[in-house]
């Protein structure tokens, strides 16, 4: 590991070319990137204005010894609603009391 920089979520470059984006608050690695041939030397997170497009959580620009500069980019995650969540855990239950007094009849 060679350094991390942290806004929001966190990254860490490698002496081998990746670059690695984690969750700040857990730590989570959440994607592993082979973003250069070398070391990367610099890497910096992008502001939501300059993101190509919205479906993006992060995008962060970052430049190797090899004179390239990779934009790499970090798809939003799912989000599951909690009323979602909580009507099929009340249909679950009530189609299984269904079943249960179905067979004891």
């Amino acid at each position: 590991m060679t350094s991390v920089f942290i806004r929001a979520g966190g990254a860490v470059w490698q002496i081998d070319g990746d670059i690695s984006l984690y969750i700040t608050f857990s730590l989570q690695r959440t994607r592993r990137i082979h973003a250069h041939a070398n070391v990367v030397t610099a890497l910096s997170f992008l502001p939501p204005a300059l993101r190509p497009g919205t479906d993006f959580e992060c995008a962060c620009a970052s430049a190797s010894i090899d004179q390239k500069i990779q934009l790499v980019t970090l798809q939003q995650r799912r989000k599951v609603s909690f009323w979602f969540v909580l009507t099929c855990t009340v249909a679950l239950i009530y189609i299984i009391f269904s079943i249960m007094a179905m067979v004891s009849v």
